[in-house]
């Protein structure tokens, strides 16, 4: 499964040369973990992504973006009679394709399956650091919208 994603993602990347416009780039970001089927006293957590993406351009206006990131989320959970309060990070590879609308010649709409694989899940709490990946699945599914403005020839904020 891991690797049909990767074969296709990689199809995707090399594919884009076909377009009439391919540009290559750094991405960095900030991911809001929002956190379901757990205990209310779970709280979500602010975290990092950051890797590479390749924009190709399929018109004037529409464009597909695949990227991969190395990405971290996760969840702040409150004390018990049995341990401290602490967090959980889930760090994974994400492999989201997006699909974008140029808006303006600066903002572009994006929206697009996201392919994610667990590298590691650590939890910390009372001063200790633990190895929770066996957990988890090793793989996510998910969706991911954005919005990205480019005041500068190259430089962008997603």
């Amino acid at each position: 499964m891991k690797k049909n994603i990767l074969s296709a993602v990689a199809l995707l990347l090399f594919s884009t040369g076909a377009s009439s416009q391919v540009k290559l780039g750094l991405k960095a970001g900030t991911n809001f973990c929002f956190v379901s089927g757990l205990n209310n006293d779970y709280k979500s957590r602010v975290a990092i992504n950051a890797g590479v993406l390749v924009k190709g351009n399929i018109s004037k206006k529409v464009f597909i973006q695949p990227e991969i990131l190395y990405s971290i989320k996760g969840f702040r959970f409150p004390a018990t009679a049995f341990n401290s309060d602490g967090f959980t990070n889930l760090n994974y590879i994400s492999i989201p394709v997006m699909a974008g609308y140029s808006i303006t010649d600066k903002l572009n709409l994006m929206a697009g399956p996201e392919f994610n694989i667990l590298t590691k899940a650590m939890s910390k709490f009372d001063n200790a650091r633990h190895d929770i990946t066996k957990n988890f699945n090793t793989f996510e599914f998910g969706a991911g919208i954005g919005l990205t403005y480019i005041e500068v020839k190259g430089l962008g904020l997603e």
